[in-house]
């Protein structure tokens, strides 16, 4: 329960296909948007909990952007936070370069009570199949999303919030930009 930060100066940290799992009560800051880049491809874990970086519970990320460059046929994701009350603050989330790019994901089928916060980000997904900027799929969270912007562009299927079964308790000053061949929704 004692808090710590992680302080990460300018700079691009290409960690492949490891992902990043931060950990309870402990920080982790950038230097600034475009400063700081937390940078990988992923694995393409087809369960849909793989991704750059994995929130944690009484954690924030704040001040720096994620982004996941997945290839080919593989699952692009910036930004899990399951089973955690994760705060993300200023923060960039970048997705591209597979068959289903997303920029966040909330996961948590069975434990209410799951209230992450996204305060002033920025989501940017490209292309694909299929194109998220932040799902809360077939869960139970409450997640608020607050003076933020989702962009999702150049995919077949492209949505901008998808919620099922769990919901966006806030979306308080939000801008949601969708386009897309197919099917095109902007809260789906």
């Amino acid at each position: 329960s004692k808090p710590y930060l992680i302080k990460l100066e300018p700079g691009v940290y290409d960690v492949g296909s490891t992902m990043v799992i931060m950990k309870p009560y402990v920080d982790i800051e950038g230097s600034g948007q475009q400063s700081t880049i937390i940078q990988g491809v992923g694995n393409g874990d087809g369960s849909l909990v793989t991704s750059i970086v994995k929130g944690a519970s009484n954690a924030e990320l704040r001040n720096l952007q994620v982004k996941s460059q997945g290839t080919g046929s593989a699952i692009s994701i910036a930004l899990v936070i399951e089973s955690a009350n994760t705060r993300v603050k200023d923060v960039t989330l970048v997705s591209g370069g597979a068959t289903s790019n997303w920029g966040g994901r909330v996961v948590n089928g069975v434990v209410s009570g799951l209230n992450p916060i996204f305060e002033r980000v920025t989501i940017e997904v490209q292309g694909g199949s299929n194109a998220y900027g932040i799902v809360n799929n077939l869960e139970l969270a409450n997640t608020s999303l607050r003076d933020s912007r989702i962009t999702v562009t150049g995919a077949t299927n492209a949505y901008g919030l998808y919620a099922n079964q769990g919901a966006f308790k806030e979306t308080h000053r939000l801008q949601v930009d969708v386009s897309g061949t197919s099917q095109v929704y902007g809260y789906y």
